[in-house]
């Protein structure tokens, strides 16, 4: 299993920076033996709970009983329709600091992520938390966004709405003041499987 930040974008050629190994992890700037480790809890992280898509979505088998059983919330992605239920769950769910999504597929020219919304895939769990992780296998990985189109020629029939993303939120204002996160999540991570 890969990991990789995508602000840095087309980092994932350049080797992997986490490998899984029955759910502990190799610090990638320790290549010694002793560098695996227990994950850290999700209390010192902050994030008890995740707004997640449906496990059927989520491209790996198995991940959604590890979350719970490491105690921690799945949110579920759905917002009701009328207006004040609406903001009574944006609001109940506005404090959830990662979403964790599947993806379609991955663009390897751009490194850009390609997510179709329906049930079970709110387009929420990108879009709210300050953080976002998407799970991807290894056999969507496409190498650009022509090879996609061809891939999935009904693309328009499979959801509500395709999104790619191509890294955190980013923003300039008028004195050129980047700032990351406003318009969406300012991290987006890509878990590789496969």
């Amino acid at each position: 299993m890969r990991r990789r930040d995508s602000s840095t974008a087309g980092a994932a050629s350049r080797g992997s920076r986490a490998r899984a190994n029955s759910g502990r992890y190799l610090d990638p700037d320790d290549a010694s033996s002793s560098s695996i480790r227990d994950p850290p809890s999700h209390d010192a992280r902050g994030a008890s709970r995740v707004l997640a898509w449906d496990p059927e979505w989520l491209n790996c088998p198995g991940l959604s009983e590890a979350i719970d059983a490491h105690g921690i919330v799945r949110e579920p992605c759905w917002l009701p329709a009328g207006a004040a239920e609406r903001r009574a769950r944006l609001a109940a769910i506005d404090d959830v600091r990662v979403g964790l999504t599947g993806a379609l597929a991955g663009l390897a020219d751009t490194g850009s992520l390609a997510l179709v919304s329906g049930p079970g895939r709110g387009r929420i769990a990108s879009l709210l938390p300050p953080v976002h992780i998407a799970v991807l296998r290894a056999d969507q990985i496409v190498p650009s966004f022509g090879a996609f189109l061809a891939a999935h020629p009904h693309i328009a029939d499979e959801g509500s709405n395709l999104v790619l993303i191509t890294g955190p939120s980013r923003t300039a204002d008028i004195e050129m003041t980047l700032t990351r996160g406003v318009h969406g999540p300012g991290h987006v991570h890509v878990v590789i499987i496969g």
